[in-house]
């Protein structure tokens, strides 16, 4: 099952990129799933599901921001 995780654009207009985070549990170690543009305010994990959370930054080549609140997949 896919899972579509959707964030709104950044307020900072020097980011580059965004980043999505993968974990299997709330809490647990989030590892990089993806960076797409920035104007891309979506990403499909083809093999996500309910059971993972996902956390979101922004990127600019060098700084990262701070990530996000986590999200199940399935939820909004």
């Amino acid at each position: 099952m896919a899972v579509t995780i959707r964030w709104s654009k950044p307020r900072d207009s020097n980011w580059t990129d965004s980043r999505v985070y993968r974990a299997s549990s709330k809490t647990g170690s989030y590892s990089l799933l993806a960076t797409v543009a920035i104007a891309t305010l979506s990403y499909t994990d083809d093999g996500g599901s309910s059971s993972f959370w996902y956390k979101v930054s922004f990127y600019d080549g060098v700084n990262e921001s701070s990530l996000s609140e986590a999200v199940q997949g399935n939820t909004t």
